[in-house]
This record gives C-alpha cells, sequence and structure tokens, in this order.
C-alpha cells in the first residue's frame, strides 16, 4: 500500500530584511535571517536563515513548539519557493 503524504497549507506572508514569516494553516512562525546584496547586480539576492531562531510560534499559539515534521516542511518549502532564494544556516 502507498504511503499518502499530506503537506500542510504553507505560505510566505512576509519579506523582512531580517526575518521571513511563513504562515501554516491558522499558524505564524518568524524565522530570523539576512537579507544579502545581490551579487554583480543581478536579482534575486539570495537570503540567509537561521533555522535555530524559530522553535515556538507566532502570537496567539506562541505557548506551543514548532513540530520536527512541520520545521521540514517549512524548510524544504522555502528551498523551493521561487521569492526567496536561500541558503540555510544551523
Amino acid at each position: 500500500m502507498e504511503k499518502i503524504v499530506v503537506m500542510a497549507d504553507i505560505r510566505l506572508v512576509e519579506i523582512h530584511r531580517g526575518h521571513v514569516k511563513v504562515q501554516v494553516d491558522d499558524r505564524v512562525a518568524t524565522i530570523n535571517g539576512e537579507g544579502l546584496l545581490p551579487v554583480n547586480g543581478r536579482l534575486p539576492a539570495n537570503y540567509l536563515l537561521y533555522l535555530n531562531t524559530f522553535k515556538k510560534w507566532d502570537a496567539l499559539f506562541e505557548h506551543l513548539e514548532i513540530d520536527g515534521k512541520i520545521k521540514n516542511e517549512i524548510i524544504d518549502f522555502l528551498k523551493k519557493t521561487n521569492r526567496l532564494q536561500n541558503q540555510l544556516r544551523k
């Protein structure tokens, strides 16, 4: 029997110089990072994410830790998105 994997509904909702916000279903997580200057003036510029900075959800759900499976789904989503050329740093 084939295993069906259902990914959470993940959306990139905010990109700033010092962080990105990702919405997963009804919860939001902030991931700190750094927007980097474009190399040779070519866009898109890279974005460096600090993966150890998102452990809990933002307001309303801040008492809940982000599950490892969801964290991995968020990371996979960010690797694939065209709006954020990311370099992941642990």
